[in-house]
């Protein structure tokens, strides 16, 4: 990364979007994939993010997250960007960034938007049609929070956990929560807000949770 960090407020969550940095970069195979993927899981602790839900996509990667410290994300952004960029270059012999520098991020400020923000990221292949169901896509969160595989690599929000106490098979219910889908106005509200680092909330009052009954 270049120029000034971005600054976050510890303990807050936030929705992130990393675009390619120029055209026909991002993710080219399986390989690519792992390489991110890897490095991303392993390198959380270090950087004290705590990350809730994420979605490698060809061209864009879109993570869920708190961070324990103002700086850690952009700090980690910036390695992962590095190292796979000097990945992507030697394998495909190309001089460039393979990920954008910043990100487009907006901050999640209630519980209930912080689990919808989750099944947007993990309905997205389902959506897209890239699959027939979230479980088959390999890249995305959905397995560790619908079948707790792989779990000590994410931690699971708050809000993620009160859904689930009255429950008694927790992850059956959530796999329940997200193969049900969005009403379109809402879906299409996200998608507007999220993938253009736009608050959820907006200034007429309440609209958010007028809008969350079409869910």
């Amino acid at each position: 990364m270049t120029g000034k960090s971005k600054m976050y407020c510890a303990g807050e969550t936030y929705f992130a979007v990393i675009k390619e940095g120029m055209a026909n970069t991002g993710f080219i195979d399986d390989a690519c994939y792992e390489y991110y993927h890897l490095r991303l899981m392993n390198c959380l602790n270090i950087y004290q993010i705590q990350l809730h839900a994420y979605l490698l996509k060809p061209k864009e990667i879109w993570l869920l997250f708190t961070p324990k410290t103002p700086q850690g994300f952009d700090a980690l952004l910036g390695y992962l960007n590095k190292t796979y960029s000097n990945y992507f270059n030697i394998r495909f012999d190309r001089s460039v960034n393979a990920w954008a520098g910043t990100p487009i991020t907006c901050s999640i400020p209630k519980d209930n938007l912080i689990l919808d923000c989750q099944k947007f990221i993990e309905r997205e292949p389902l959506r897209a049609k890239l699959v027939k169901h979230p479980g088959e896509y390999l890249w995305s969160s959905y397995c560790t929070n619908s079948f707790n595989r792989s779990a000590r690599y994410l931690t699971a929000h708050r809000s993620f956990k009160l859904s689930r106490q009255s429950h008694r098979n927790n992850y059956s219910q959530y796999r329940d929560f997200i193969v049900n889908p969005f009403k379109e106005a809402y879906y299409l509200f996200l998608e507007n807000r999220l993938l253009t680092g736009r608050s959820l909330i907006t200034p007429r009052r309440n609209q958010h949770v007028q809008l969350q009954k079409y869910c």
